[in-house]
């Protein structure tokens, strides 16, 4: 497979590496689990070592070498006693590049202590289980309320012009949003329930004089209604295929070790291993369905499912919790304000040039709810120029995603409902989007936001959600990536720090500075910058495994096929159904672990 990362577009670079003087900082905020403390952070620049050092070989290819790689500590600037440690390397560019030698230093925003011991594994198994009812809840709620979510839907359709209506142009998305805007203001003043048949009332009420671009914008307003609930079917189908691939793995395993405890019971006599076992435990393995129950639950402990439980799900437990009132929220308040702390005192150093919030995980919903909470203090102080300070949020030029939840996490938590409009009102303009500084400075889009995914990586996706219309505004700048050739979810959102692309393009953006929208040069005629020229999307075409995705999908409800064909008594059609679904199931497995052996497509 040929790598993309040749083919990446160039900004013209900043011969100092940094749009001013000084050395260039990566802010990192790491993804959810037991992180330890610099692991993320050594990673990052052990990656972007082999990385150059595998281009070196390469004729033609060199983009220099790092050196000075190292821990460093300075006075933490918030407290007089404190220290700062951060990650520290020099680039000492090729013979052929400009600019000279280059300080990059890696602060890491470690958060994950502020989430610890969050909530016990039952408790987040069965707050789990609840989101499987989420799509349900979202398709019934009215159509004005969720409107972050409804317009992100509606942005999404617009990437697939094959189900557009005839006659709709790109621009009717933009008349669509503004439209949706008034319904939702309209609504008191009206008498209107806010459902969808009132909002077709509002093309019959304001586009009286123009009867054929109301009949256009109402074919739109169906498309996109049929569209979102097509996505709430596929989110309730994939949800419940995960739930019904859990019970039926767990009920599995509880019959297979209840059946063993019945052999045990039966034929362990005289004095062979089995004997041996039945002295040694006695009634401890009676034969019922609890004690197995029981030794499973045990066993997956052992297996480090209930540590996957308390830690990485307990992480999106508790920063998915919006309530004050809820104990739980302290916890996300401590993430914020660390995330706060480590941009401040970043962004404050006046030797630093240019800063890169980087993210993975988990943390790219962290960075990108820090962000409008440090633009919130600029803003408090009144200045003319908010961006510019106290805090000096102009320096941070890009912002990079890695496998990021941030759309997923606003459709099942973000919602928040009320019957008050002005209320869900202050909430979004409390919000940051990609309309609103500090991604947008002097109307002009300011900080490129790149969002890299991997289709196979169910936790990341394209992000629709932050996106909103304005002067200046840019979607996000989303990068499809395929780690694998078989569809392995871990190891895929695990792997964007191997990945060629994801690693060639955190590099030009640090090092080189490049894909900066302060670098760019006016277009002739006055038409303003060329902002499409350092866009790195789409990247490679999505959905190239979906064939064996929807295999895998497949085996669950064979599967279920075959238990209630052994509960009924036909044992041929169990059989029928079964063996080839066990080697259906067999088959997956080997070539998903083929495919783990053959390592990542986009080796560094």
């Amino acid at each position: 497979m040929t790598s993309s990362t040749d083919a990446l577009p160039q900004a013209t670079p900043d011969p100092g590496g940094q749009s001013g003087e000084g050395y260039t900082a990566i802010v990192h905020f790491h993804g959810m689990g037991s992180q330890r403390r610099y692991e993320e952070s050594c990673r990052l620049i052990d990656a972007m070592d082999v990385y150059l050092r595998n281009r070196q070989q390469g004729e033609g290819k060199s983009l220099g070498r790092l050196v000075g790689i190292g821990a460093r500590q300075e006075p933490d600037r918030r407290s007089e006693d404190g220290i700062v440690t951060y990650m520290r390397a020099r680039h000492l560019p090729a013979p052929h590049q400009t600019g000279g030698e280059r300080e990059i230093r890696v602060y890491e925003c470690y958060w994950a202590p502020a989430m610890a011991g969050s909530k016990s594994a039952y408790g987040i198994g069965l707050w789990m289980l609840k989101q499987v009812l989420r799509p349900i809840y979202s398709a019934a709620t009215p159509w004005w309320e969720r409107h972050r979510l409804r317009e992100s839907m509606l942005r999404d359709l617009q990437q697939c012009p094959h189900y557009w209506p005839e006659g709709v142009t790109d621009q009717d998305f933009d008349r669509m949003l503004g439209a949706y805007g008034r319904f939702r203001k309209s609504l008191y003043h009206r008498g209107w329930r806010g459902y969808f048949w009132h909002f077709l009332k509002l093309f019959d009420t304001g586009l009286r004089r123009y009867p054929e671009a109301a009949k256009r914008m109402k074919k739109l307003a169906w498309v996109w209604w049929i569209y979102a609930h097509l996505i709430e079917a596929r989110n309730a189908f994939l949800l419940g295929t995960l739930l019904l691939t859990l019970v039926l793995s767990l009920g599995g395993l509880v019959w297979s070790v209840f059946h063993l405890l019945q052999i045990i019971a039966t034929e362990a006599e005289g004095t062979g291993v089995l004997s041996t076992i039945r002295d040694l435990f006695g009634d401890h393995l009676k034969p019922t369905v609890q004690t197995a129950a029981g030794i499973v639950v045990s066993g997956l402990s052992l297996i480090g499912v209930t540590r996957f439980l308390t830690e990485s799900m307990g992480d999106v437990y508790g920063w998915s919790t919006y309530t004050e009132t809820d104990a739980t929220f302290e916890r996300r308040a401590k993430v914020l304000t660390m995330g706060q702390d480590t941009l401040r005192h970043v962004l404050c150093d006046p030797d630093c040039g240019r800063v890169v919030v980087t993210a993975h995980s988990l943390g790219t919903s962290v960075a990108f709810d820090t962000i409008p909470l440090l633009a919130m203090r600029n803003l408090a102080h009144g200045r003319s120029n908010p961006i510019a300070g106290p805090i000096p949020l102009e320096k941070i030029s890009h912002f990079v995603t890695m496998g990021s939840p941030i759309d997923k996490i606003h459709y099942f938590f973000g919602g928040q409902r009320s019957k008050v409009l002005s209320f869900l009102d202050v909430l979004d303009q409390l919000k940051t989007t990609t309309a609103r500084m500090p991604f947008v400075k002097n109307r002009k889009p300011h900080i490129h936001w790149i969002n890299y995914w991997d289709d196979a990586d169910p936790i990341s996706g394209p992000l629709q959600s932050p996106v909103e219309s304005g002067p200046g505004a840019r979607a996000v700048d989303d990068v499809h990536v395929q780690s694998y050739d078989f569809p392995a979810p871990a190891r895929s959102h695990n792997a964007y720090f191997e990945n060629r692309t994801v690693i060639d393009g955190l590099f030009r953006m640090t090092v080189l500075n490049e894909m900066n929208y302060s670098n760019l040069p006016l277009l002739p005629d006055d038409g303003g910058y060329d902002y499409d020229s350092v866009t790195c999307g789409p990247g490679l075409p999505r959905g190239r495994r979906r064939g064996w995705a929807l295999v895998a999908l497949a085996v669950p409800y064979a599967a279920l096929a075959t238990v209630i064909a052994v509960l009924t008594g036909n044992a041929d059609l169990a059989r029928w159904i079964g063996y080839p679904t066990a080697g259906v199931a067999a088959l997956l497995v080997l070539f998903w672990r083929a495919s783990l052996r053959r390592g990542n497509l986009e080796k560094l």
